[in-house]
């Protein structure tokens, strides 16, 4: 069987491309509002690649740190984390890093399997 070329969206771009898209969205405007808290993370043109002196946090963004951190630092019981993502090992870290938070707010009544785990 013949090798297949990719579809566009799975072909790697152009640098030249990349450079004037990412000029175009600069010339959209004067202020940059990052609001996508779940993208915010990803190396995407439209994440990193817009230039403008002026950047910020949106409120959304601020809504879902403050939320964020609540639950880290204290967390209500019982505590129950939903993880996504293709990538498990990308999560290992905040695992280890949640049951750290998880444990230490444990007091010795908790009936939780993780207590009896230690």
């Amino acid at each position: 069987m013949p090798a297949r070329s990719l579809p566009p969206p799975f072909r790697t771009a152009d640098p030249e491309a990349v450079q004037a898209f990412r000029k175009s969205l600069t010339n959209l405007g004067t202020v940059y509002v990052n609001d996508a808290f779940g993208t915010a993370h990803r190396g995407h043109s439209s994440m990193v690649g817009v230039e403008l002196p002026k950047r910020a946090a949106g409120f959304l963004m601020a809504k879902e740190l403050e939320f964020f951190a609540k639950a880290l630092e204290s967390p209500e019981r019982p505590f129950l984390a939903i993880l996504g993502g293709a990538k498990v090992s990308d999560k290992i870290q905040l695992i280890e890093n949640m049951l750290d938070k998880v444990r230490a707010r444990r007091g010795a009544d908790d009936p939780s399997p993780l207590h009896q785990c230690g």
